[in-house]
């Protein structure tokens, strides 16, 4: 489940971006099982929104924008089968916080032909893309299951 840093993280960031109002639509679109509570959050579902929340130059979007739900569900997959790491920044003043580090689930996606971001894939692309990715990520579980 989530830490208490991811969910400190999480309203930080949607303060900032003054979406407190909609944090329950927006946490709902960023879990693929439709959570409601950053609570109810897995691990991978918050690092995936919080990699959202920091990369956004705009304010997050509210529910229901046609693929945003499967762009959730490919970046919580690719935390799980770690094709998104984290990596150290310096920030200006010399502090160091964690970020998200994309490149490896790019050079994934890449090796199965999709090249452009996530955000400019049509809905019908990203359905046969959640399918792809469903499978590999339930190889990998499987991989990693103990005999």
């Amino acid at each position: 489940m989530i830490t208490p840093k991811q969910i400190k993280i999480i309203h930080t960031l949607l303060q900032k971006h003054g979406q407190m109002d909609n944090k329950k639509d927006i946490i709902k679109n960023a879990s693929a099982t439709g959570k409601e509570s950053t609570k109810e959050l897995t691990q991978a579902e918050a690092a995936a929104l919080i990699g959202y929340l920091q990369t956004s130059n705009t304010k997050p979007e509210t529910p229901n924008q046609d693929g945003q739900q499967m762009i959730n569900y490919i970046i919580a997959a690719s935390h799980e089968m770690k094709w998104i790491t984290l990596k150290n920044k310096v920030e200006p003043g010399g502090r160091i916080v964690k970020v998200n580090d994309y490149s490896k689930m790019h050079q994934e996606l890449e090796k199965l032909c999709y090249k452009k971001p996530l955000k400019k894939y049509t809905v019908p692309e990203l359905t046969k893309l959640v399918t792809v990715i469903k499978k590999i990520n339930l190889a990998y579980l499987q991989k990693k299951k103990p005999a």
